[in-house]
């Protein structure tokens, strides 16, 4: 199966998006048993745990000067997803660079996810 590459909401809710959306795909294309490894070198895994994680990101994040996306390559069951992001986190300071989401599929929802900077 092809992963449908871009469906996913960003974690800044591209402005344009609202949180509903954000959910209802997070509810989508999120399996149950995540395994995610963030920029800080965390992992952590479930659903419930990935999620509140992104809620507790969020909560942090003090400004955002950039988020684009700048392409996908879709590898049969993986997918790898860059970002140029630039924003200011309470605890990390301002975080800016090149953001790769590598993301790995299994029946159509994203199983394991790893993000790096």
């Amino acid at each position: 199966m092809t992963p449908p590459v871009g469906s996913v909401c960003t974690p800044f809710g591209e402005g344009s998006r609202d949180r509903s959306f954000c959910e209802d795909a997070f509810e989508k294309f999120y399996h149950d048993a995540i395994e995610k490894k963030d920029i800080d070198g965390v992992t952590m895994t479930g659903k419930a745990v990935k999620y509140q994680r992104g809620l507790d990101l969020l909560a942090n994040i003090t400004a955002v000067r950039e988020l684009s996306n700048k392409g996908f390559i879709v590898a049969g069951d993986r997918t790898f997803t860059t970002w140029q992001v630039d924003f200011d986190h309470v605890n990390w300071g301002t975080v800016k660079g090149t953001e790769v989401a590598i993301q790995d599929w299994q029946d159509g929802k994203i199983i394991r996810e790893r993000i790096v900077l």
